[in-house]
């Protein structure tokens, strides 16, 4: 059952005003390097105003947006989305499909569904690209908006862009791109692969042009040893993840990127010295680290 809820003149504009302010600090954010873990996935600095955002936009579709769900022992069905109230504004909003991806498979029955879709912000003029996902555990939200575009052309017009640096910004530890394209809405299929080349080039030695990986590491047999053995460790700590998995996946990714850095930052050190300092001293910092 539709759950809606009545048109509000001071909500309505409340909402306007959170978009207004998430649009205002977007826009002061461009240029800013990424400092500290999880900001790669913020757009405004603040996840919450970035969830907070994408559920006014996405409000009268929550039922249709990615979700995930299993039924305990004793009959109760679990799932990551609630049932939404549909709010009836003033103007409705009404997103639209860009494209849907299966991001990865990592078993039967176990795929990892991403949707983006586009919103016309009638009193502001702008549309809004965001992201959403099936669970909460890669950045504690099913669904964020990830980017703005001024209303011009097609509606698809614009979101290339904001996607696409995205991808780079979001997605910089992840070697391998995403799986395959399940639906598709104002961007094709053709289109979204073509979109993926140009972040991630073509396999099977995929490699992720904003992840810079020094000459002087190869991920050579010591350091995947060391990363494998970092990640094993770690394995009791995603145990209480509904899906430890995929959580212990994504560590695996910020340990990679740590060592990665780490080694860049210790690239000048004299012939027959790295394997040393991968043994005596990136050891020691990854756990301390983590």
């Amino acid at each position: 059952m539709v759950m809606h809820v009545a048109p509000s003149a001071s909500s309505d504009d409340q909402e306007t005003a959170t978009v207004r302010r998430w649009l205002q600090l977007t826009d002061a954010r461009k240029g800013t390097p990424i400092e500290h873990p999880g900001e790669e996935f913020t757009t405004c600095g603040e996840l919450a105003l970035d969830n907070q955002v994408a559920c006014i936009l996405l409000n009268v579709i929550n039922g249709r947006l990615p979700n995930w769900g299993y039924t305990r022992d004793d009959g109760e069905y679990i799932c990551t989305r609630k049932t939404v109230a549909v709010r009836s504004r003033r103007v409705q909003l009404l997103p639209q499909l860009l494209l849907s991806i299966n991001w990865a498979s990592s078993g039967p029955g176990f795929s990892w569904p991403v949707s983006y879709y586009v919103t016309y912000v009638p009193g502001l003029n702008v549309r809004v690209v965001t992201e959403s996902r099936d669970c909460e555990e890669i950045t504690g939200y099913t669904d964020l908006a990830i980017g703005w575009c001024k209303v011009a052309r097609h509606t698809a017009w614009g979101c290339k862009r904001i996607i696409v640096e995205y991808w780079l910004r979001a997605h910089g530890v992840e070697p391998i791109p995403w799986e395959c394209v399940w639906r598709e809405g104002l961007i094709s299929k053709e289109q979204a692969m073509r979109w993926r080349t140009e972040v991630w080039g073509t396999g099977p030695d995929w490699c992720f042009r904003g992840w810079r990986r020094p000459q002087s590491m190869r991920m050579t047999r010591q350091i995947r040893e060391l990363i494998d053995h970092v990640v094993e460790q770690s394995r009791p700590l995603f145990q209480h993840c509904s899906r430890p998995g995929w959580a212990l996946y994504s560590f695996r990714g910020e340990v990679e990127r740590y060592v990665t850095r780490f080694v860049d930052e210790h690239s000048r050190l004299p012939e027959g010295r790295h394997s040393l300092g991968v043994r005596d001293v990136i050891f020691p910092s990854i756990r301390q680290a983590t």
